[in-house]
């Protein structure tokens, strides 16, 4: 994907990981070592980036023998190139701004980024959109979801006021707002 911009994996300076999931953070300390990009996520997240291991045996428990060729190896994020995010923060990266929102219920280290003001990325907070179906499915994995604090985390995501959202999983939404009210329903 990275080449498809025209960039090379040594463009890369910024990693923001909305959580610790193997799904969005395996490869996190991987390409910091290569490239020596900082790694901005939750400080509940920080410590599991630096030291994967109980991260790894937490999730060795639901994957078993399928650990390996679904994740492949998760290495250490060297400490220096972590930095632990709080709510409220803004961040002034190669020249954007960018603010992060604490948004928990999906994991409890979960982040929102929210770019210039316009464009959140949402991690899982904001749920899975498939192309081409119009059902929003929440992203539920064992074994922290917490349904209350998912609801505020949408509602402070609504209150940003993003134009658009970014899923992980799939793409670009135009209607944030809508978008953000049919996940709640």
């Amino acid at each position: 994907s990275i080449a498809s911009l025209g960039l090379e994996l040594s463009n890369l300076k910024a990693i923001l990981v909305t959580h610790i999931h193997l799904d969005h953070a395996g490869a996190a300390g991987q390409l910091a070592r290569e490239t020596g990009a900082t790694l901005y996520v939750h400080e509940r997240g920080a410590p599991h980036l630096i030291d994967p291991s109980k991260l790894l045996a937490s999730a060795e428990r639901i994957y078993g023998d399928l650990m390996q060729p679904l994740w492949g190896t998760m290495v250490p994020a060297p400490r220096e190139n972590v930095v632990a995010l709080t709510d409220g923060e803004r961040l002034k990266i190669v020249g954007h701004t960018v603010d992060v929102l604490y948004t928990p219920g999906h994991a409890s280290h979960h982040v929102a980024f929210l770019l210039e003001g316009e464009t959140m990325f949402t991690g899982d907070a904001a749920a899975i959109h498939f192309a081409g179906s119009s059902v929003i499915r929440p992203a539920l994995p064992p074994p922290e979801i917490d349904l209350e604090l998912w609801q505020d985390s949408i509602d402070k995501m609504i209150v940003a006021k993003p134009k658009r959202l970014l899923l992980t999983h799939y793409g670009e939404v135009k209607d944030a707002e809508a978008h953000l009210r049919q996940v709640v329903e």
